[in-house]
């Protein structure tokens, strides 16, 4: 773990920004599978009305843990003094290679969630890959908060640290998620994220979302 290198303003002492790499990887899978395993896109992709869907959701999220972090892509956590509050996985513009675009990376996905639920996955994959087209971005696959800490501002102070990082990089043209969870848009679009396009998971409505980077002359206007 090391500290973030930008530094955002943060009252309270005990909060710091830091990058975490690897060790925390225990950590993460338990808030992500708490974070995500009510999430109707989930419940979709994973297919809820089947036996073992919890063991399903443990098993991508753990497959979408390994490869982040095999790959050397940054995570980004909220220290609450030593515990971690939250965490974003980023993946960066150079990042180019698709995760249902390496056969080994689907090889392991269906033998860890079944053949439907992969193809469920890796079909929403390429769903949200036309709409992003040809564009640099910098993008927020998996994002979780502790839930002994949601409601206390350290969601925004995430993205924030978040969308500091990618305006660090001059050629990016911003930064990307998606989520199926309609409560969630006003916060984004508080944090100036305008809806990109949207697909269709099961009966989920899917919404891409886009903040581009300030323009750094603009803020010094």
């Amino acid at each position: 773990m090391t500290e973030y290198a930008l530094q955002l303003n943060v009252e309270d002492q005990l909060t710091r920004i830091v990058y975490i790499d690897e060790n925390f990887s225990r950590e993460a899978r338990s808030m992500l599978y708490h974070a995500y395993l009510e999430e109707p896109s989930i419940r979709y992709l994973m297919d809820d009305s089947k036996p073992n869907y919890s063991q399903r959701v443990r098993a991508l999220i753990r497959e979408l843990i390994r490869v982040h972090f095999a790959e050397n892509q940054p995570v980004i956590g909220v220290m609450r003094g030593e515990r971690l509050a939250g965490f974003a996985f980023v993946s960066t513009p150079d990042h180019q290679l698709e995760l249902f675009e390496s056969l080994r990376w689907r090889c392991r996905l269906m033998l860890s969630v079944g053949l439907q639920a992969a193809e469920r996955f890796i079909n929403y994959r390429k769903e949200v890959a036309k709409i992003l087209a040809d564009k640099r971005l910098y993008r927020v696959p998996l994002v979780g908060i502790n839930p002994k800490w949601q409601h206390q501002g350290y969601g925004r102070l995430l993205m924030e640290a978040v969308d500091s990082l990618c305006e660090t990089d001059q050629n990016s043209e911003g930064v990307v998620l998606d989520t199926g969870n309609s409560r969630y848009l006003s916060f984004y679009s508080s944090l100036g994220y305008k809806e990109l396009g949207s697909i269709t998971v099961g009966e989920v409505t899917e919404t891409v979302l886009f903040r581009p980077n300030r323009d750094p002359q603009l803020d010094e206007a």
